[in-house]
């Protein structure tokens, strides 16, 4: 079955659940708001992308823009600046 981690303010996600429920494609949410994050679950997602965190961190989030995080280049984990 599919696992897809969602936020409510994600356009995309919605998308992709809208997607899998008129498809009648089986599917597990696990909103990243309300449910903290787990390793295993980060490393899954890692795992699945082809880019690393670039593939799975909105950098135009407020979050991100808040914090300062930077991902330099060639690297896997983000960095407060």
């Amino acid at each position: 079955m599919i696992k897809i981690y969602t936020a409510p303010s994600c356009v995309s996600c919605r998308k992709a659940k809208k997607y899998f429920k008129d498809n009648n494609i089986l599917f597990v949410e696990k909103n990243i708001i309300n449910t903290k994050l787990q390793r295993d679950d980060i490393l899954r997602m890692l795992m699945s992308s082809d880019n690393g965190f670039e593939d799975i961190i909105s950098t135009r989030s407020k979050i991100f823009r808040e914090k300062k995080f930077t991902i330099p280049s060639g690297h896997t984990e983000p960095h407060t600046g």
